[in-house]
């Protein structure tokens, strides 16, 4: 779980930016 919330977080860093849809389109 601590390796999720990490990786989250660094994604969040470069998607802050982005739409949701954009975000759930480079999660797919």
């Amino acid at each position: 779980m601590e390796m999720f919330a990490w990786s989250w977080q660094e994604m969040s860093n470069s998607t802050v930016l982005m739409h949701p849809d954009e975000i759930l389109k480079n999660l797919s």
